[in-house]
């Protein structure tokens, strides 16, 4: 395995400090009963921990582990415990365009690594493509998990259909933005560079 798929110390005290935060805002809740919170956090946190282990594989890149862990603990910390998703709708928008972002990054980077272990060379179009169909399928099962929870009674996370188009622009928005980025990223490999044809490495 190469040495660019593991992790600096940076990224990993990044990782870590989220970690902590989501820790002690779950405990917090914990102390206090509120079990569902506490759920949702406890959650965060072991998904939070995920690309530390995909990126010895070559599934993830660097990059995308500090933005998750760091909007995770944007969703935990400033949305949830600090109510931010209660009091202001441009929140929620800002957190669906970095959520679209983060995606949109995971996508790119799944399938360069699909490519540097196939000895795949792909258009830089259906990079673009298959990022974009990825993130905007995301949003709309994510927006079908809250319509799905708000049935439970648990949760009031949709607040009409005005409410849930604007989501889904956000994460239209998001995705639109980080693609070109992506793709204009060479991150000094030849396999992040795009390239206008399907082809085995030579």
């Amino acid at each position: 395995m190469t040495s660019r798929y593991r992790f600096s110390p940076d990224y990993r005290l990044i990782v870590r400090l989220s970690q902590l935060t989501m820790a002690a805002i779950t405990i917090t809740w914990a102390s206090r009963a509120d079990w569902l919170s506490c759920s949702v956090g406890f959650c965060a946190l072991v998904i939070s921990g995920l690309p530390l282990s995909l990126a010895r594989l070559g599934n993830m890149r660097k990059p995308t582990s500090q933005v998750l862990a760091l909007l995770l603990t944007a969703h935990v910390g400033l949305g949830m415990f600090l109510g931010l998703y209660e009091h202001s709708a441009l929140y929620d928008k800002f957190m669906h365009v970095l959520g679209s972002a983060a995606i949109a990054t995971l996508a790119h980077s799944a399938l360069l690594a699909y490519g540097e272990r196939n000895g795949l060379r792909m258009p830089a179009s259906f990079i673009a493509s298959i990022t974009l169909s990825t993130t905007m399928s995301a949003g709309a099962l994510w927006e079908i998990f809250e319509f799905s929870i708000d049935q439970t009674g648990l949760f009031y996370a949709q607040r009409g259909l005005t409410d849930t188009m604007i989501d889904l622009v956000a994460d239209v928005f998001g995705a639109a933005l980080a693609v070109p980025l992506l793709l204009a990223n060479k991150g000094g490999s030849a396999s992040h560079e795009p390239v206008t044809e399907w082809r085995s490495a030579p």
